[in-house]
């Protein structure tokens, strides 16, 4: 199938249902149920965790900043070092998965640090996530693939002043290489001593984890949940005419659909309609 194909009918998609989590934690005690979530969400547990347990009331471990940020760089490194380049170059490289510190930081950027200009990154010769971002810009053209609903749980929010990001935004779009590199910059930055934000406001508990926020209201009278509820950003990606409907409407070729999807990271099992292809 040629880069050129056109999409005929665009494609969609289908989502299994959704699991009842408030029937699963209503009526539990609050320790009962925080410990419940991070089981049966097993992908960034700790952020998960963390969440349950702002909202229910009960106190956090002192070492939850540095939780938080490890579990985020292993997810950020899985998929730069793994997940996609397997995908896109054919070649995962899970030795970078033993590293730490400066043996990780040079394992993903060559000289220890990501570029600030597509320019430069389409230069580089060295390190794995360069290598995955420069296989995804030669994947997705500009304009491909992208998506620019507001309510979109990239973590570029998070670093939004990085001069790689603004400047893949302004020439190619918000896409997957955009996706992409935001996961590197964050990398960087837990390497550079940078933790994900939690908080508890207006009965509402909000938790940066490695694909988003979660956020998560909770009721508890004496000792028991009462009432729950909680957004993930899965929710905030599969949204009626959301990123990831976005996403699949520009996309110009069928056969990247798995790679855009692993980029997306929806956590769910997606099923993907339509999307009959011309050569």
């Amino acid at each position: 199938m040629s880069q050129t194909a056109t999409l005929r009918p665009p494609l969609g998609f289908a989502l299994p249902a959704a699991l009842p989590v408030a029937r699963l934690v209503v009526g539990q005690t609050a320790a009962a149920a925080a410990a419940l979530l991070p089981r049966i969400f097993s992908l960034c547990a700790v952020a998960q965790g963390t969440a349950a347990r702002l909202a229910f009331g009960l106190p956090l471990a002192d070492d939850t900043p540095a939780a938080m940020a490890g579990e985020a760089l292993r997810e950020h490194v899985l998929r730069l070092t793994v997940t996609w380049p397997a995908l896109a170059r054919g070649t995962p490289e899970p030795q970078a998965l033993r590293l730490s510190g400066d043996a990780l930081r040079a394992a993903l950027f060559g000289d220890g640090r990501l570029p600030e200009t597509l320019a430069e990154l389409r230069r580089a010769t060295d390190g794995i996530a360069l290598a995955t971002l420069g296989a995804l810009d030669t994947a997705f053209p500009a304009g491909t693939a992208v998506a620019t609903a507001a309510d979109d749980p990239c973590i570029v929010i998070r670093h939004p002043h990085h001069p790689l990001l603004g400047d893949i935004a302004a020439r190619c779009g918000r896409g997957p290489l955009w996706r992409a590199a935001a996961r590197a910059v964050e990398a960087e930055a837990i390497l550079d001593g940078w933790t994900p934000a939690f908080d508890l406001s207006d009965g509402t508990a909000r938790v940066d984890a490695a694909r988003g926020r979660y956020t998560v209201r909770a009721t508890v009278v004496q000792g028991r949940v009462t009432a729950f509820a909680r957004r993930t950003p899965t929710d905030a990606l599969c949204a009626e005419g959301g990123v990831l409907a976005q996403t699949l409407a520009t996309l110009h070729d069928a056969a990247l659909a798995p790679l855009a999807l692993a980029i997306l990271d929806p956590c769910v099992p997606v099923t993907l309609t339509g999307g009959d292809a011309d050569a």
